[in-house]
């Protein structure tokens, strides 16, 4: 009977953990320059050059995935479109503009534009890590 249970218990959390499919999407651009980056449960994928369909992927570790959610689950996502950054350096062209979209389940929801490296306060540990990741990546 104990191992039924075990069994079932495996099976469930294994089940939990596959039906994640939460992706966030970080990208800024200007004339100059372009920046994506998409990070899932499994990889990190930059991309720096316009229209390539290949970028720089990095397998994610279960703990930077977990450090990525923990940050997300501090957001009211549903209200990210409406916060304001206090810098608007890429509405004269000084800075890149970025935009950081969170894709769960079927909602794709987008937060304000913001100069790229100074979201608002309430995204900032976010896109932080998620900008430490993308530095690994850049480094394999």
């Amino acid at each position: 009977m104990k191992f039924l249970i075990i069994i079932f218990a495996l099976i469930s959390v294994n089940g939990c953990a596959q039906s994640d499919n939460t992706e966030i999407i970080y990208h800024a651009e200007t004339r100059g320059f372009y920046y994506h980056l998409e990070v899932n449960k499994n990889h990190a994928t930059l991309q720096k050059i316009r229209g390539s369909e290949k970028g720089q992927t990095l397998k994610l570790e279960a703990s930077e995935w977990v450090k990525i959610k923990s940050l997300l689950e501090k957001i009211d996502v549903a209200q990210m479109e409406n916060l304001k950054s206090d810098r608007s350096k890429s509405q004269v062209d000084a800075a890149a503009m970025a935009t950081l979209k969170v894709k769960l389940a079927e909602d794709n929801i987008h937060s304000c534009d913001f100069d790229h490296g100074y979201p608002p306060d309430e995204l900032e540990q976010l896109v932080k890590a998620m900008l430490s990741l993308a530095k690994t990546v850049e480094k394999q």
